[in-house]
């Protein structure tokens, strides 16, 4: 079992897929998470999106 770091919290439940462009979480949103919305995040009927993010390629990323 890894440790998990500080300021951060093991999600229990969920899935993580990979593409060249995106990352996408799938799992169970929170019962009160209002702004939860299957048709913006793109969920199926299966599964729900949690977050989905764009993955830029090298010479676009910002170094901050």
């Amino acid at each position: 079992m890894s440790k998990v770091p500080d300021r951060f919290k093991e999600l229990e439940n969920v899935q993580v897929y990979a593409s060249d462009d995106q990352v996408v979480i799938t799992g169970i949103p929170d019962e009160d998470d209002e702004s939860h919305n299957c048709d913006v995040m793109g969920c199926s009927s299966v599964s729900h999106v949690l977050y989905r993010f764009a993955v830029l390629p090298p010479w676009q990323k910002v170094i901050r």
